[in-house]
């Protein structure tokens, strides 16, 4: 925080000096002058439990909540302690669908969901792909053939154009 008030404090002398200096920017941008306060830097006014430099304990108020965070969690509607999960009117039912829902979305989705996603077989079948490509590599090398062959279609079966109709194509292309 005391970072950003020294910050701060150089912006705002940055943008006086521009001010004083440049008769643009001064009809443009008025000085404000800008201070940042910490919350931390406030004065906290005394509680009224704080004595000098001491807190005054309650130890009944103290032995009190731990026991409410050791009983069991109340599944009586009447009872001011119960909290509704908002699942059913039935406490005995909303109670398992809060730990039903929030089991299967921690355990299942969140683990076993990427798990099973991970192990997928890949999609796009890039491995596939290159392991057949390495087969025919071998294959032509062990045959002495060129990896790649120039006819690699037979020409004879490639049917192309007439110069009339690739020259009106070309003029279409290149209007």
């Amino acid at each position: 925080m005391a970072a950003l008030v020294r910050g701060t404090r150089v912006g705002s002398r940055l943008m006086t000096l521009l001010q004083r200096n440049s008769s643009r920017l001064r009809t443009h941008i008025p000085a404000v002058p800008v201070r940042i306060y910490s919350s931390t830097s406030k004065k906290v006014n005394q509680s009224e439990y704080v004595t000098g430099r001491r807190t005054e304990v309650d130890e009944e108020r103290i032995q009190e909540i731990i026991r409410e965070g050791k009983r069991e969690p109340s599944v009586d509607p009447n009872d001011p302690g119960y909290v509704s999960h908002g699942f059913s009117k039935d406490p005995h039912i909303d109670t398992w669908s809060y730990r039903w829902i929030f089991f299967m979305g921690f355990s299942i989705l969140m683990v076993v969901a990427p798990l099973y996603v991970h192990y997928l077989p890949e999609s796009n079948g890039r491995q596939w792909a290159r392991r057949q490509a390495e087969i025919v590599i071998n294959e032509r090398r062990k045959k002495g053939v060129p990896l790649i062959d120039a006819n690699m279609s037979d020409p004879d079966k490639i049917v192309l154009p007439s110069e009339e109709e690739e020259e009106r194509v070309w003029k279409n292309l290149h209007r």
